[in-house]
């Protein structure tokens, strides 16, 4: 699990979920109780959104358990959200996250993924199998890194 190899390669590290993902979990709720793109959902997200800024899982995730679903997907989602929320409440103290300045969203990793990685393998005409993007990306990693032992054995990998 992604958890504990962070944990294991990085001890002490600070986990975040990514607000953009949370607010995703919040509009499936509000859209499964309230009716999608309903002004109920809506405000119903405009409720909750500044309570889960504020450190206020607790409160989310009451609202939450209040909903009576009358079907067996909004029940599903129901029992998935409140998992999600419950299980990953350490990682969602965005107040305190911010205050620390840490960032919440994840947009500069995913930024520097497409930048140095998907930017190298989608160029065109380019074709790739798993094997040479192993390669690829583990040269690409050495370079980089200017790890020059490493580019030697990434080399004859990709070659």
């Amino acid at each position: 699990m992604l958890r504990n190899l962070a944990a294991y390669h990085f001890p002490g590290v600070v986990e975040i979920v990514d607000w953009y993902h949370a607010t995703q979990h919040l509009w499936e709720i509000a859209n499964a109780w309230h009716g999608d793109g309903s002004r109920k959902a809506k405000n119903w997200v405009r409720r909750n959104e500044p309570r889960l800024m504020e450190d206020g899982i607790e409160p989310v995730i009451a609202s939450i358990r209040q909903w009576q679903p009358v079907d067996t997907e909004s029940e599903r989602i129901k029992r998935e959200n409140l998992h999600y929320f419950s299980t990953n409440s350490k990682r969602m103290r965005y107040a305190t996250f911010k205050d620390r300045d840490y960032p919440i969203g994840s947009g500069s990793v995913e930024s520097a993924c497409k930048q140095y990685g998907q930017g190298r393998l989608k160029q065109p005409g380019m074709r790739w199998k798993e094997p040479g993007i192993e390669a690829i990306a583990f040269l690409r990693s050495a370079t980089l890194n200017r790890r020059s032992k490493d580019i030697l054995q990434a080399a004859r990998k990709v070659a």
